[in-house]
């Protein structure tokens, strides 16, 4: 809890002071003649009185229940001396096949106390007789390991027994380990088919990937058509720096991926003519209508948007949809639009986004409420840069909207070794919990907002009245 966000509790003197402004002016009373009466001192009477006492009550709870949001509040949940004694954990597409393979073993931990909970976010409770009737669908799971791992970490008590049985796909443990204060045991799963194949395309060329517990490869199928893509980059004093770190990204992706990559400026005189694939609008102004319709049809764009410049501390995700322990890429500006077009790409750290795709069959338009700049973040310093601009070069192919084609649901690559799990509870210095906090954040935001809605419909009522 934050104590200093009880400081906003000073805000409800605010509608006592509105309600409380009120001056009920004197009144004048005729007694007689007051033709002998001498000049008296002028004298006014006012009274202060409180008026629309549940209004009153109303605003004051709003802004008492918004402080206590700021103050972030939670609850101390002890574990129950009669709760479980400890948790199996599975995915639940494969509880089927793992209960099948590990019968007695589960049947053994269920009789001493433990529960069946899913490998997901939120850990809820399964049940074998529910679960087990039908074949599961198998579902593309883009969860890092890692990463609920540290879920469980932070919501269960220190030593608490874990029984996990899960596979060790490199692809859903990306980042690094976190200290763990739990007793946990991987139990690693072996599935029926440990061979995959598929085929992507990349740079213009078509590949069959071969995937199994050990390596990945590709084999050229075709050579494409070898046609060079031609981007464009919107010359601007304003934006050197960021034109030099764009033209640096895009030579690497050139040389890496063998794919012809010609950059030219802008001008006005021949700009229509170039037919580009890509544009990168860096300017303050938005490309007119005259221009575009001379692009190539299905040309992408992406451009600066324009708005409120906000100084913050915060990070990239580049990948919303996949939740892993990666390095933080930092930003420390971004643009506040007024309108947000298109659905999101890329989102800050507070999930607002910070690229949106606006399409249609003309032009896929990425636009970008950052800068490529040092000063606004360091993406154009990390290799994470270089993967961010792929999926705008290669547009076209299926594997576009993510930061490779490495990351596909059937690679089979394993963790050639066992992962230290079981710590100790004070071994890394971890705080010794018998219990969890559990942030009461979501039941103030629903106090609030019923009180709001009532106070509005109250306050339009007497305003009518």
């Amino acid at each position: 809890m934050y104590p200093i966000g009880l400081f906003a509790l000073a805000g409800i003197a605010v509608p006592l002071l509105i309600h409380l402004w009120n001056i009920k002016p004197g009144r004048r009373l005729k007694i007689g003649s007051i033709a002998l009466l001498g000049e008296g001192s002028d004298q006014r009477s006012r009274s202060f009185r409180l008026r629309d006492w549940l209004l009153l009550l109303l605003r004051c709870l709003l802004l008492i229940f918004l402080g206590l949001i700021l103050a972030g509040p939670y609850l101390d949940k002890k574990m129950e001396k009669d709760g479980p004694k400890g948790w199996v954990l599975v995915r639940k597409e494969n509880l089927k096949l793992i209960y099948h393979q590990k019968t007695k073993e589960i049947d053994s931990l269920l009789s001493s106390g433990y529960q069946v909970r899913e490998f997901a976010p939120g850990f809820p409770q399964l049940k074998l007789k529910d679960t087990l009737v039908l074949e599961a669908p198998l579902k593309i799971n883009k969860l890092n390991y890692f990463s609920l791992l540290r879920e469980l970490n932070e919501q269960l008590p220190a030593g608490f027994p874990l029984q996990l049985y899960a596979d060790r796909q490199l692809s859903k443990l990306s980042g690094s380990l976190p200290e763990l204060a739990l007793k946990l045991q991987w139990n690693t799963i072996e599935k029926k088919d440990s061979l995959s194949s598929w085929k992507t395309s990349f740079a213009g060329k078509t590949y069959l990937a071969s995937s199994g517990p050990s390596s990945t490869s590709y084999k050229v199928l075709d050579q494409g058509e070898g046609t060079a893509r031609m981007l464009v980059l919107i010359q601007g004093t304003a934006n050197q720096a960021d034109q030099h770190y764009l033209k640096a990204a895009l030579k690497s992706i050139g040389e890496y991926s063998g794919l012809k990559i010609q950059v030219d400026g802008y001008n006005e005189k021949n700009f229509s003519l170039l037919k580009p694939d890509l544009v990168f609008w860096l300017s303050d102004r938005e490309p007119d209508q005259a221009l575009r319709k001379a692009w190539k049809k299905g040309a992408v764009l992406l451009s600066y948007e324009q708005g409120q410049t906000l100084a913050l501390q915060s990070s990239i995700h580049l990948n919303p949809d996949e939740r892993g322990n990666q390095d933080a890429v930092l930003l420390h500006k971004r643009i506040s639009p007024v309108v947000v077009k298109g659905r999101t790409v890329w989102t800050d750290g507070f999930g607002q986004p910070l690229l949106s795709l606006d399409e249609d069959q003309a032009l896929q338009h990425y636009r970008f409420y950052s800068r490529f700049n040092p000063q606004w973040t360091d993406l154009v310093w990390r290799e994470e840069f270089l993967k961010a601009l792929m999926p705008l070069l290669f547009a076209a192919d299926d594997q576009a909207r993510s930061t490779g084609f490495e990351q596909h649901p059937d690679d089979q690559r394993v963790q050639p070794e066992a992962l230290p799990l079981s710590l100790p509870g004070n071994q890394y210095g971890i705080e010794q919990r018998r219990g969890w906090k559990e942030p009461l954040n979501l039941v103030f935001w629903g106090l609030a907002f019923s009180v709001f809605v009532l106070e509005r419909i109250l306050s339009l009522k007497a305003a009518k009245g």
